[in-house]
């Protein structure tokens, strides 16, 4: 199959490029669709589809240019999107930390995302939850991607990370946290996280993004 052809059936269906297993994430597949690779697991889009669409919209409403963003935090890397969009789209000089538990998502980020080619970006290989607690850095805004297929584990919607994380940010940092809310198990795990991140932060607000998804924006001032 030609270059062209494969592009514009790329369009038209998309194909699978492959489809591997992860002791973490189960089942997952890379697509090439609308000209690009795409990231999913079995019931969630983990990076280069739907949620770079919902992570542009987050960051239109964000607006992180002029807001003195020198240093990210990002947990859940999956393959990029969240750095394609500040480095490539923003062009914001930002140094990024991105931190991935699962060795086959970054596998398969370095080979079809190139995610390990971006200037001013630290990939760390770690469970979320122990970089939270030992990093000694503090960060201008914290991205919280987390997911298990469509699932926030329960031990980050908690008071022992989310504690940490209002530690680990500065005093003019943004917090941004993705959930989707498909069950009623997963609107009652963000609610209570919610309710938590309203009594740490003066400024919060739920933005509901591209049907089942609500992301929570936390500013401390």
């Amino acid at each position: 199959m030609s270059v062209n052809f494969k592009k514009i059936f790329s369009f038209l269906w998309g194909y699978k490029i492959t489809t591997t297993e992860s002791p973490l994430n189960g089942k997952l597949e890379v697509w090439y669709r609308d000209g690009q690779y795409v990231l999913d697991s079995e019931h969630a889009n983990y990076s280069f589809g739907s949620l770079h669409r919902l992570f542009r919209l987050i960051f239109m409403d964000v607006n992180p240019v002029g807001k003195s963003v020198n240093n990210a935090l990002l947990l859940g890397l999956g393959a990029g999107s969240v750095i394609k969009i500040l480095k490539d789209e923003w062009n914001l000089p930002v140094r990024i930390v991105a931190v991935e538990h699962d060795p086959v998502v970054l596998r398969l980020g370095k080979r079809y995302f190139k995610v390990d080619e971006y200037k001013d970006t630290e990939i760390v290989e770690a469970d979320a939850f122990e970089f939270v607690k030992q990093t000694q850095e503090r960060f201008d805004m914290i991205i919280i991607d987390l997911f298990i297929d469509s699932n926030v584990p329960k031990q980050f919607t908690e008071a022992d990370f989310l504690d940490r994380i209002e530690e680990i940010m500065n005093p003019k940092g943004v917090l941004i946290f993705n959930f989707i809310t498909r069950s009623q198990s997963q609107k009652r795990i963000f609610r209570q996280a919610l309710w938590y991140i309203n009594q740490q932060y003066y400024y919060t607000k739920d933005l509901p993004v591209l049907g089942n998804n609500i992301v929570i924006i936390a500013r401390k001032y």
